[in-house]
């Protein structure tokens, strides 16, 4: 699940990018991610997660999501 305002785009190859709030590209299918997720919310959002094996994603700072080098 990302935060509310990112989008996903299919590109002409096929791949998808995923866009922040301000349209810079922050994933890209084809690579691999590190994400610090936040603590796990409670109520009915938490409950959802848990049913639908869902993991929440991080407000995005700049040291929560960074792209894994080999």
């Amino acid at each position: 699940m990302w935060p509310v305002g990112y989008t996903g785009l299919r590109l002409a190859g096929g791949q998808v990018v995923v866009l922040d709030r301000s349209g810079n590209v922050v994933a890209t299918t084809g690579k691999e991610y590190a994400i610090a997720p936040p603590p796990h919310p409670g109520g009915e959002a938490g409950q959802l997660m848990d049913r639908i094996g869902a993991i929440a994603a991080p407000d995005c700072y700049p040291w929560d999501f960074e792209e894994v080098t080999p």
